[in-house]
Parts: C-alpha cells; sequence; structure tokens
C-alpha cells in the first residue's frame, strides 16, 4: 500500500491493532502496529476508508471555496483552497 500515505497507514494499523488489545493477543497489536500485517484486509479496508472520509471533507472545503470564489471574496476562497489541500496531504504538508 505505498500509494496509501504514512499517517493513513498508522491510523489504519492503531485502529485493526484495537481488536486485538483487549484479546490476549497483545503481541499481534502489536505487529499490526509495526506495519508487519498491512496486506491484511481490515488494514486495507480501515486506511480506504479514512482516505475516502479525508477526501470527502476536502469535498466540503472545495465547495465554500467555490461559494466564496462566486461572491467574489478573493481573501476567503483562497483560505479555504488552502485548508481543502491540508485535509488532503494530511500529514505530509507538515515540513
Amino acid at each position: 500500500m505505498s500509494e496509501t500515505p504514512e499517517d493513513v497507514m498508522k491510523l489504519a494499523r492503531d485502529a485493526a491493532a484495537r481488536w486485538y488489545d483487549d484479546d490476549s493477543s497483545f503481541m499481534l497489536a502489536g505487529e499490526i502496529r509495526a506495519g508487519e500485517h498491512d496486506d491484511w484486509p481490515v488494514v486495507r479496508v480501515t486506511a480506504r476508508a479514512i482516505m475516502a472520509e479525508r477526501e470527502r471533507c476536502a469535498e466540503v472545503a472545495d465547495d465554500y471555496a467555490t461559494f466564496y470564489r462566486g461572491l467574489g471574496c478573493v481573501h476567503r476562497h483562497h483560505i479555504v483552497e488552502t485548508i481543502a489541500e491540508e485535509i488532503r496531504l494530511g500529514d505530509r504538508s507538515c515540513p
């Protein structure tokens, strides 16, 4: 899943590992968090869901940018476009 950003993978691994935290499989939870089971469906599906939600949120911001652009609010639509970009980039936007 190299195309999936690392911050998303970390969230997906943590979510998947929680299934095993309460069980006696704490070693397996650690392996999942370490990325040793990124090919498991529970990790892949969770990562896809996080990416889909991230894109949905960015689309909401895009809608606001379009609205402000239509009103002629130049600064506001630039701010909202930046917010949409930051949502899509996630941790990759931070230096």
